[in-house]
């Protein structure tokens, strides 16, 4: 279960960053779009709700689509927590509706609801001070800046639903396979049948990465999140990745059910820093977790200003 706790951030000078190219991928929204699909938004996690989100997402490939439909088994065969078990016994969740959770929501500017984010998540968006940024409002990228140079040298910084499509061979054999699982419990398979969105971060071997990369996340309309982050760091890479969460804070139940799967390969460092500041209103169900191989180092700030 995740810890709130407050932390005081190191500041850091930093150089001045390289000219940065902007991909424009196609997301989620974007493809349901170009393949004519309406969304129609869906409440609660039955067979139905999920048959609607593979419906809603044609751009991802048929072993993702497997992959979700045995989360989903699994979830069938996993109970709710309840506070008598060890680990949830300090953690009330019986006022959490999950019948009244929005599974699959409607398309929504995300370059209009990021107006109103918070100042740290908008100064993402330019990627100035950055060697790779990435922003994602209400489930669309609507920035993703990657320092040519970098790219060059094969470092990868993307959005979940591209790097699918066009990562499959680095993605495939690690989504949810050793990290985390979907036996891990029932809200890791209910993320494995239904996530959406979320980065994907790969550092080839050698490659050191000079300045922070940075992502935010934001969410106003929108009532969930299932965001999925997989980053991999080849043998003797360097970088120090940010990662942020924010909500504005509504009147109704809202989910953010996340996964983090991090692979740390021999003599590499990745400093990385998990910052949410959810709005109040938020029940929050993460799974994080990391495997560091032999003479590598991971440091794992956790800051948790919301809910």
């Amino acid at each position: 279960m995740p810890v709130k706790t407050k932390s005081a951030a190191k500041r850091v000078a930093v150089k001045k960053t390289k000219t940065v190219s902007t991909k424009k991928p196609i997301g989620r929204r974007a493809a349901s779009k170009q393949s004519g699909f309406e969304i129609t938004p869906q409440f609660g996690f039955a067979s139905e709700t999920l048959d609607a989100l593979i419906a809603s997402r044609p751009f991802e490939p048929e072993w993702m689509r497997d992959r979700r439909r045995d989360s989903f088994h699994v979830l069938m065969d996993t109970p709710l927590p309840t506070r008598t078990d060890e680990a949830w016994r300090r953690t009330d969740f019986g006022s959490l509706r999950l019948k009244e959770i929005e599974s699959v929501a409607a398309a929504i500017d995300g370059n209009a609801s990021i107006k109103s984010a918070p100042k740290s998540i908008k100064e993402v968006v330019n990627g100035k001070g950055t060697s790779a940024s990435l922003v994602l409002s209400e489930g669309v990228t609507i920035a993703n800046n990657v320092a040519k140079d970098l790219a060059k040298r094969g470092v990868i910084f993307t959005d979940m639903d591209t790097a699918i499509q066009t990562h499959a061979d680095l993605i495939e054999p690690l989504f949810m396979t050793e990290i985390v699982k979907p036996n891990d419990g029932y809200f890791a398979a209910l993320h494995g049948a239904f996530w959406q969105g979320g980065s994907f971060l790969y550092v080839p071997r050698g490659v050191e990465v000079p300045l922070p990369i940075r992502s935010g996340t934001w969410l106003n309309q929108h009532r969930s999140s299932f965001t999925h982050t997989l980053i991999v760091m080849e043998p003797g890479s360097r970088a120090v990745f940010i990662d942020e969460y924010a909500s504005a804070t509504g009147d109704q139940q809202a989910l953010n059910n996340a996964a983090i799967e991090i692979t740390v390969r021999d003599g590499a460092q990745l400093d990385y820093v998990n910052w949410q500041d959810w709005g109040r209103n938020v029940f929050n169900f993460t799974h994080e977790r990391a495997h560091v191989m032999r003479d590598a180092t991971l440091h794992w700030i956790a800051i948790g200003l919301g809910t």
